[in-house]
């Protein structure tokens, strides 16, 4: 059965890759460039903020960039996980949701924060993590309708 592009369950499920791909560019983009993308883990994103600041305050110690890179790179590891494992699982897409969405939480507090002093650069940010969980949502939904044609597909075992 076909449910629609935004119902796939497997399209829902690499975006959880994707995340983790973006964190990772992100995580060295930030810290040697001062830029970022979207479409990442807004934690790791503050980990590399805080690494790089540390950095340069603590006369360039190449053992705190160390450091806070690999806090970076452990704080991308749930959402691999979640794309590894939902393979057989739907519960660990559900559980890459309430991770994003925490991490989305996080954003939106840091964001409110942002707008009280005039800054408006993160609204394109906010409208892609909701278009991200939304798709999530989607995705999950149909992975469920997906189980379940498969169930009425699949004669009892007795």
């Amino acid at each position: 059965m076909n449910t629609g592009k935004i119902f796939d369950y497997k399209k829902s499920r690499s975006m959880f890759l994707t995340i983790a791909i973006f964190s990772i560019v992100n995580l060295f983009a930030i810290t040697f460039s001062d830029r970022y993308f979207i479409f990442s883990s807004y934690f790791t994103q503050l980990i590399a903020y805080v690494g790089a600041e540390l950095y340069i305050e603590f006369n360039q110690e190449i053992i705190v960039l160390i450091g806070f890179v690999g806090l970076g790179i452990v704080s991308i590891i749930p959402y691999v996980l979640c794309f590894i494992l939902s393979k057989k699982r739907i519960g660990w897409q559900i559980a890459g949701i309430a991770l994003f969405a925490i991490d989305s939480l996080l954003f939106l507090i840091d964001f409110v924060s942002l707008l009280s002093e005039g800054y408006y650069g993160g609204i394109t940010d906010l409208i892609v993590r909701i278009v991200i969980i939304v798709m999530l949502v989607c995705g999950t939904i149909g992975g469920f309708k997906e189980r379940r044609e498969q169930q009425k597909q699949e004669p009892p075992q007795e």
